[in-house]
């Protein structure tokens, strides 16, 4: 292929620390376009294209490849169809599912019970589980899962069975295929199951559900009832042959349980934090004697423990450093073998401050498992292999009422976790306890009356509720039964959901099945059409990047990896909740509960739009604007603001809670400092139990609100204004003006008036605000950087929405007032930021705001970002030396960027990695990405559960998205609501060879190919027939021609700054450097994946981080 010249490198824009020269613009007119692609219209890009992408083989090298069983239900892969999704895994005789949808909640913003309580739960509707009988899927060379992204199917193989599932894209059935090839085949179970019992209150809360049958099919439907709100569920299980039988489980023996998952047979919880130092003697008596094997672990987001020794039965180890896991088929660093020869253990664990990073244990325990001397699985009553007898102990602070701290023990062990308030059982001398590795399936648990005493209550972390269910009663599952055959069985399952209760869920789901499972080959043709979706999805965009150590690569699969999640999570009647999505594995629990955040949640979306894929973002704005009417409501009720809306940063699906005329002004008295918390009479305390902002006030936090009224959610307002910012890219991407007219003028509109209400012009002629959160970090802020940032990003947004739409003229002058006598950005030297301290950097550079109520805060870094993304205040193409000089300054000092450019675990801090990208600093990209994803202990799916155990999220995902995103492209204005330039390649580390095609604000599709450091070409698809502005990607000349040029048109030179031409709707440009030869062109087929993918990275400082996708 010819390449560009030598010389015409990949161009990172001129340092940002300088004055840039005046603007070169040169402007094309539509006659000049005209003669300069005489002869032809420009052709489409399918007509000529210089770069030919296989799509399949592209989106195919992240592919989730498990050469062992997910360890736990959380690691499975995950399919979905945007309303319906599970995660699959494995036990060795069985594929898994729990079915979970975006619409199934089980209260709303009225409920009564407490948020983080009970009932503050949503999503999961039923588990499905496929028995393939005997170890089948069992761990060994055999085993293969494998996650096809093209297709969204997941398929297994095993000792002679394979499994293919998939949920189809277009209607609500997942379809699983089950061939088995033994020579001996097995029955074929397949089960429905549901986690709780069948009619469960709580107050004035109610859930239940029934089993239903329609003909050879089997169904649950579920329903949640409390005061106005109504929800209801239904899955059906079909299998189309006419052979299953239909088997209800005996009752009689009560509650009997069986382990699903790689899970532990038995299992209690003992818990302790320990402090500086420990010692925690034990005694587990009525053991079964034989060989056991003692495996230490950590299951938590932290670096683990190190106990200096451990002793059972005599034998010792020393230094043993805790590994993470939850169980001990996901540890093994650290174990060793006893024997027990007169029914006991004793057991003793030590620990001094000087060994250990931080002189705690975190979270950490021990499995004990009982060796057969054959080495040999404990059968199960079905007679299929279990795992080895286990018993777990974990160890966790609890600390007592009057500030003493004991062992506590609870059967359940984690499951009891839930909220930090939870009362505690604590232990007494000795306990009894089931399990079969006892005698006559009983073990005696006695901790030491030698405990050390300086064990201390530590801070509950953020990771409890950990254990997936590990058993479902009999009483609570159907099942269907195929009779053993060789090849291939098809099992059907639908699901439907509504708000409505005169719905006849059960009829809809039956009728699913029915209607798409009457043909023969009915798997083979619901993929035919399932495959037709995504391969249409896929094509829209892509992103090819290599580097030699592989990281971009593995990068590059990140993004897709995130689109995947995003297409198969976010195409419902509500956006998928952040934490677990629909892919929850543990029935109804949910760290973080049923509410959104906006900042979670956005995160996820932010990559949707330059992917071409706006419409995955319309659940999440639809879900807003329907909350509009509560939230004008709610300015009105608590912040005394008559015009605007209120979008809490945190709440419930169907937004603030309206309150009565009393109660609301006790709280509007509250948020408005004129009462404290602990003025609040009973029953404001009693509305405000469940919604999240209200808790912040009503709840255990009141005892401990600085200045009396606030928390980390309390006063933050900027979320609206975030919110609808992104809604006006959602329009600049799509061109729908209708979206502008319903969707993001109404927000930029509430939220900007919102601010306008709150605002209060002084006699320095600016208007001011006060007592405002900046994020979550800084509390009660007085002209906080965040608040001012959002006004000057969506004011002039306002302004040019109205215009569009010929409305609002009176508001717009009001506007520009607003704007035009706005107070600057606070600064580092002001006395109010020298007075709160920490919110600033340096005293020439923005700082977080002015000191108000509240002296609170942490690493401002973060918080400065938000002029910059997603505020856009300050661009690329701003190019003011002033502001270049402070923008720049921030990025460099900001600590995070600091920490993890060093290998610290800062999961969180998204917005640092897109400024990065954002203000042109492509040559951190590599080592940011990789230390950032290291960084927030991905599960070999992708997800990360560094906001909690049972909150796995994409958010990581989304944030190194949109970072790859914005460094290989940005379409950005110099000023809020003005004209966006293109600008390629603006923060791309050059050696990092890149291939893409992209979508920007204005409707152009753009193609670029960068390699060696040379950007060869650039092509640009006009989709709306807007004028185009494109920065000069070359230092040099550059010529402009359509893409298929007729003989003799070489096209028009160009030499400025910024490229502005005329489009025609649908036609393609393609601007290449002064002299280069026509790229010839090529092929993008990355070679197919077949092992699980890695990388390691070097940072600067030496630290190496690295990472996995998929199962060794």
């Amino acid at each position: 292929m010819a390449l560009a010249q030598e010389g015409t490198h990949c161009m990172l824009p001129p340092s940002i620390a300088t004055p840039s020269p005046p603007v070169r613009l040169l402007r094309v007119t539509a006659a000049v376009l005209a003669l300069m692609l005489a002869g032809a219209a420009a052709a489409a890009l399918a007509d000529s294209p210089l770069i030919e992408v296989d799509y399949r083989s592209t989106v195919s090298a992240a592919d989730m490849i498990y050469r062992s069983p997910a360890a736990a239900p959380v690691e499975g892969q995950p399919i979905g169809n945007g309303r319906m999704g599970t995660l699959v895994w494995t036990t060795p005789d069985s594929v898994n599912f729990q079915i979970n949808r975006c619409d199934v909640f089980a209260v709303n913003k009225n409920a009564s019970g407490k948020r983080d309580g009970p009932t503050d739960y949503a999503g999961g509707v039923a588990r499905v589980t496929i028995n393939v009988g005997g170890p089948a899927l069992d761990r060994g060379d055999g085993f293969l899962q494998r996650l096809s992204l093209y297709d969204a199917e997941c398929s297994l193989s095993g000792n002679q069975v394979r499994v293919r599932c998939f949920v189809f894209a277009k209607s609500d059935i997942l379809a699983i295929e089950i061939d088995d090839q033994r020579q001996t085949p097995q029955p074929i179970r397949a089960e429905l199951a549901m986690w709780r019992p069948p009619d469960v209150r709580h107050g004035d809360h109610r859930a239940q559900y029934q089993w239903v049958r329609n003909g050879p099919m089997i169904g649950v439907v579920q329903q949640f009832t409390e005061k106005d709100h109504h929800c209801a569920s239904a899955v059906a299980l079909h299998i189309p042959t006419g052979a299953a039988t239909y088997v209800e489980p005996d009752v009689e023996g009560g509650e009997k349980s069986r382990p699903i998952g790689n899970m532990l047979a038995s299992r209690f919880s003992v818990s302790t934090l320990t402090k500086n130092r420990a010692r925690i003697p034990m005694t587990i008596s009525n053991l079964q004697n034989g060989t056991y094997e003692l495996t230490t672990y950590h299951h938590d987001s932290l670096g683990g423990g190190i106990w200096d020794s451990i002793t059972v039965n005599g034998v010792t180890v020393t230094n043993v450093a805790t590994s993470t896991g939850d169980g001990p088929d996901r540890v093994g660093k650290a174990f060793f073998k006893f024997e027990v020869k007169q029914n006991t253990a004793n057991v003793l664990f030590t620990k001094s401050a000087a060994n250990g990073a931080d002189g705690d244990s975190a979270v950490t325990g021990f499995a004990l498992t009982r060796i057969a001397a054959s080495e040999a699985k404990t059968p199960g009553r079905d007679g299929n292999q279990q795992q080895a007898a286990t018993l777990l102990v974990d160890f966790q602070a609890n600390g007592s009422s009057d500030g003493s701290s004991q062992l506590a023990v609870d059967e359940v062990g984690w499951e009891k976790w839930t909220n930090p308030n939870t009362s505690i059982t604590f232990l007494p001398q000795t306990v009894r306890y089931q399990s079969v590795i006892g005698i006559a399936g009983k073990v005696d648990v006695t901790v030491g009356a030698d405990l050390d005493q300086n064990i201390a209550p530590g801070i509950f972390p953020q990771w409890r509720n950990r254990a997936p269910i590990t058993h479902v009663p009999e009483k609570r599952k159907r099942q269907l039964v195929l009779p053993a055959a060789r090849g291939k069985r098809t099992v059907f399952v639908s699901s439907a959901a509504s708000f409505a209760p005169d719905t006849d869920l059960p009829r809809q789901a039956f009728a699913l099945l029915d209607n798409h499972t009457r043909q023969a080959d009915a798997y083979d043709n619901l993929r035919a059409r399932h495959v037709g979706w995504w391969s249409d999805f896929w094509s829209r965009t892509f992103v090819h990047l290599t580097s030699e150590d592989g990281v971009a690569q593995f990068m590059a699969r990140l993004r897709t990896l995130h689109l995947y999640y995003m297409a198969s999570s976010s195409r419902g009647a509500l956006p998928a909740k952040w934490n677990g999505s629909l892919f929850s594995v543990n029935g109804d629990k949910r760290y973080w509960g049923a509410q959104y955040w906006i900042w979670t949640t956005a995160i996820s979306h932010h990559p949707l739009y330059a992917a071409d894929a706006t419409e995955l973002a319309d659940p999440y704005f639809n879900m807003y604007v329907k909350q509009l009417p509560a939230a004008r409501q709610a300015a009105r009720q608590r912040w005394g603001v008559q015009h605007g809306a209120y979008f809490m940063e945190a709440g419930p699906f169907d937004g603030p809670v309206i309150l009565p005329p009393v109660i609301a002004q006790e709280y509007q008295d509250v948020y408005l400092g004129r009462k404290t918390v602990q003025e609040l009479s009973p029953a404001a305390l009693a509305l405000g139990q469940y919604e999240c902002v209200l808790t912040q006030f009503a709840d255990g936090h009141r005892f401990r609100g600085i200045a009396g009224r606030y928390s980390f959610v309390s006063h933050y307002v900027a979320c609206g204004s975030d919110l609808a910012v992104q809604a006006w890219w959602r329009y600049r991407y799509s061109g729908d003006k209708s979206f502008l007219r319903t969707h993001a003028y109404p927000l930029l509109r509430d939220t900007l008036e919102l601010y306008r209400g709150l605002a209060r012009k002084e006699d320095d002629g600016k208007y001011h605000l006060y007592g405002l959160n900046q994020q979550e970090g800084f509390w009660g802020i007085n002209d906080g950087v965040v608040d001012l940032g959002a006004i000057r990003g969506t004011a002039p947004l306002a302004i040019r929405a109205a215009e569009i739409l010929g409305v609002d003229a009176e508001l717009r002058d009001k506007w520009r007032e607003f704007l035009k006598h706005l107070t600057p950005y606070p600064m580092g030297r002001d006395p109010g930021s020298q007075a709160l301290g920490r919110g600033m950097m340096a005293d020439d550079v923005w700082s977080v705001g002015h000191l108000g109520d509240v002296k609170r805060g942490g690493k401002p870094g973060a918080t400065l970002a938000w002029p910059i993304f997603t505020f856009e205040d300050w661009t690329l193409e701003t190019r003011d030396p002033r502001l270049d000089r402070i923008v720049r300054k921030i990025g460099e000092l900001n600590d995070s960027r600091v920490a993890i450019a060093n290998g610290s675990r800062q999961p969180g801090t998204h917005s640092t990695l897109v400024m990065g990208s954002r203000i042109g600093r492509g040559d951190d990209l590599p080592a940011m990405t990789a230390s950032y994803y290291w960084g927030s202990n991905p599960l070999p799916n992708g997800f990360s559960e560094f906001e909690g155990k049972t909150a796995h999220s994409i958010e990581i995902l989304g944030c190194i998205a949109t970072t790859l995103q914005e460094g290989l492209i940005q379409s950005i204005s110099p000023r809020p609501g003005q004209p966006e330039i293109i600008n390629i390649l603006p923060a791309w580390p050059r050696h990092w060879d890149a291939t893409f095609r992209l979508l920007t604000r204005g409707g152009f599709l753009v193609t670029v190919s960068c390699r060696a450091g040379r950007l060869e070409f650039v092509e640009v698809e006009s989709r709306w027939g807007e004028p185009c502005r494109l920065r000069n990607p070359w230092a040099q000349p550059c010529r402009l021609a359509r893409s298929s040029p007729s003989a003799g048109d070489s096209g028009r030179l160009f030499d400025g700054d910024v490229l502005e031409f005329t489009t025609t709707q649908g036609h393609v440009y393609r601007l290449l450097p002064e002299d280069a030869a026509q790229p010839e062109p090529r092929r993008v087929a990355p070679r197919r994946v077949t092992e699980p993918t890695s990388y390691s990275f070097k940072l600067s400082n030496g630290n190496v981080v690295s990472a996995t996708l998929g199962r060794p």
